[in-house]
């Protein structure tokens, strides 16, 4: 996964980086390093952000607001 495959994944959801790095679990300065291309995004990151797109919208919907709680 690249950093706009991943910048596409926030958008789909609607999601600013601070709260995507919420839903995947990972530290805040971590996600920009992704989304600026410093960083390559792992694949534990790419494989979280696949098992949201396997599952029903509004199972995933669901989940992301869970974990923005």
């Amino acid at each position: 996964m690249n950093k706009e495959e991943l910048q596409n994944w926030l958008d789909k959801w609607s999601l600013q980086p601070t709260d995507a790095a919420k839903v995947l679990r990972v530290n805040k300065s971590k996600m920009s390093e992704f989304l600026s291309g410093t960083r390559k995004v792992p694949v534990y990151i790419a494989a979280h952000i696949e098992t949201f797109d396997y599952l029903a919208d509004s199972k995933a919907k669901k989940s992301i607001e869970k974990r923005l709680k």
